[in-house]
């Protein structure tokens, strides 16, 4: 009888961590462009803001993208402390601009709020 054998075992702590990122990623890049388009806010990371200018798409699927390959680098390197350090920065930093745009669209858009 043949037994599977795991280079690697994932816990659920970790999995969660990734996909919160992956989630708030998605959530910055969607409030992103309604704040830019709005014409609230501008791009201050000037590589994003070059993919900006060649749309919304394109934008968006770097942004996905490259926290995605960070993703995989954080799931590779999980035994690794400084790799948990960042992540959970990454986490803490990523709730906090989640958070910042979440207020500036509550404080343009209250209506959306509040009902």
């Amino acid at each position: 009888m043949r037994k599977h054998i795991f280079v690697d075992v994932y816990d659920a702590r970790l999995f969660i961590a990734l996909f919160a990122l992956l989630v708030m990623n998605v959530l910055d890049g969607f409030l992103t462009l309604l704040l830019i388009h709005e014409d609230i806010v501008l791009e201050a990371n000037p590589f994003m803001a070059f993919w900006l200018q060649h749309g919304n798409a394109p934008f968006f699927w770097i942004k996905y993208v490259l926290m995605a390959i960070s993703a995989c680098i954080f799931c590779a390197l999980k035994n690794f402390a400084l790799s948990n350090y960042a992540l959970a920065g990454s986490l803490v930093l990523y709730a906090a601009v989640v958070a910042y745009e979440l207020i500036i669209v509550f404080d343009h858009y209250p209506r959306f709020f509040l009902q």
